[in-house]
């Protein structure tokens, strides 16, 4: 079993017993991402001092560092082969890791906001994200390309054009949530 707050370390646990096995110490900012390898031999963290660290599971030794990121990393997922380690942030960017070496293979840029969330798809191929921009990305990763952008505006695309009754406040609130005047 796995635990962290908004503290600089980790904490594992034997989810038979309760034992407390050992603390993962290294980061210097709150924790707010975790992600464990579909083998379950290691494990990433990601944190508020904008790094990642890699942790040998059951040990708890450091095994990498990966830094780049510009701001405070809120997500993390690693994909199913556990080839690929994917990162994002309060810099907007998501960045794909070569989980063995550390290297960084791509940044994908588009979003206009924090990217708060992300995932694999589960063939492989592609990875979703949400943002605080009020979009969902699609994304390749072969090309690092965004393939798909959902809208997460709940009037997005209603035409208002000549609709009667409506204040200016209205109008501008709808325009807000996506309407548009043709």
């Amino acid at each position: 079993m796995i635990a962290a707050s908004v503290q600089t370390e980790l904490n594992l646990w034997r989810r038979e017993s309760g034992e407390h096995i050992t603390a993962l110490k290294g980061h210097t900012g709150s924790i707010w991402a975790i992600a464990i390898a579909p083998d379950e031999t290691w494990l990433a963290t990601g944190a508020f001092d904008t790094t990642i660290k890699i942790w040998d599971l059951p040990t708890g030794a450091l095994r990498l560092t990966l830094e780049g990121h510009g701001d405070r990393l809120r997500s993390l997922d690693i994909s199913a082969d556990g080839r690929w380690i994917a990162s994002a942030g309060d810099d907007s960017e998501i960045r794909l890791w070569d989980a063995k070496t550390g290297g960084c293979q791509q940044i994908l840029t588009g979003h206009q906001s924090r990217v708060r969330t992300l995932a694999f798809h589960p063939n492989g191929l592609w990875l979703v994200s949400g943002s605080f921009d009020e979009t969902i990305r699609v994304w390749d990763i072969g090309t690092g390309e965004c393939i798909q952008k959902l809208v997460a505006k709940l009037y997005a695309g209603m035409d208002i054009t000549g609709a009667k009754g409506l204040s200016e406040g209205t109008i501008a609130s709808l325009k807000a949530l996506g309407a548009v005047e043709a």
